[in-house]
């Protein structure tokens, strides 16, 4: 065959399949590609956690890694052996506390693959209440039953706008736990508004609890018998006030946190 001849039609089609065989190969030979796992940690409030233990487990492949967060709550994994469809379990500990979440790997060609926040030491929020009065100092008695384990060691109380609404003691417990209780400190101990534990405390979630709250001066009152918020429900079992009078709905705005 001289040169100015064309190549028969199977030839070229050898030469070809030849040369898809040779890219397939050198695809298939190509190591994969990292991707970076990137998230953050951070506390009920939006604080970021530094130095929080963070473990990622790679269900489908067995890859376990470890690391620690950064001083914005920030941490990263670097993965070689991951493919699309891979479920990875991520769990968060700080201060002996842990939560975890689940991601599934949907595009592999997105080199960084962010995932949602851990929010760890959540605690019990009533908020603060649009009206807050009437308001006197007494003795609350009610229930919490938090949506999510609530991480506590001090209580805060709203005072109503130029008081010195606080607690002075409070008591959380149920029929399986004898539970906890502070006292005030006084005013000159430190922010008035808190109430601290002597130890760290956790109350579970959908588990109810019996509390007991003292208040001084005028705490902001939610006039209600029960009030639901994201962190749980808590109701008013009665109120005795500074005069010895026994009312329903009175339950005292507060917060439980670390």
């Amino acid at each position: 065959m001289s040169m100015s001849e064309t190549p028969p039609p199977l030839l070229l089609l050898l030469i070809f399949l030849v040369c898809i065989v040779f890219v397939i190969g050198i695809a298939l030979a190509q190591p994969p590609q990292p991707v970076l796992v990137a998230g953050y940690v951070f506390d009920t409030h939006g604080n970021p956690l530094e130095g929080a233990i963070v473990q990622l487990l790679n269900i489908n492949t067995s890859e376990l890694l470890n690391t620690t967060t950064a001083a914005d709550g920030s941490y990263t994994f670097t993965l070689v052996s991951v493919s699309e469809g891979n479920i990875l379990k991520i769990t968060a500990t700080y201060k002996g506390y842990s939560d975890s979440l689940y991601h599934t790997i949907a595009n592999i060609s997105m080199p960084v693959q962010h995932v949602p926040d851990i929010i760890l030491l959540k605690g019990f929020d009533t908020g603060a209440p649009e009206n807050p009065y009437p308001s006197i100092y007494g003795v609350h008695r009610g229930t919490i039953t938090p949506s999510h384990d609530i991480y506590a060691s001090k209580l805060y109380t709203f005072a109503c706008t130029g008081t010195g609404g606080h607690t002075e003691y409070v008591k959380i417990w149920n029929e399986t736990w004898s539970g906890v209780e502070a006292r005030w400190r006084g005013y000159h101990g430190g922010d008035w508004h808190y109430v601290e534990f002597p130890e760290p405390f956790v109350l579970k979630a959908n588990n109810t609890y019996n509390y007991e709250i003292r208040t001084g001066s005028y705490p902001q009152i939610h006039h209600a018998t029960a009030l639901e918020t994201p962190d749980g429900t808590v109701t008013c079992e009665e109120f005795i006030d500074a005069n010895g009078i026994r009312h329903e709905g009175w339950i005292p705005a507060i917060r439980l946190l670390d």
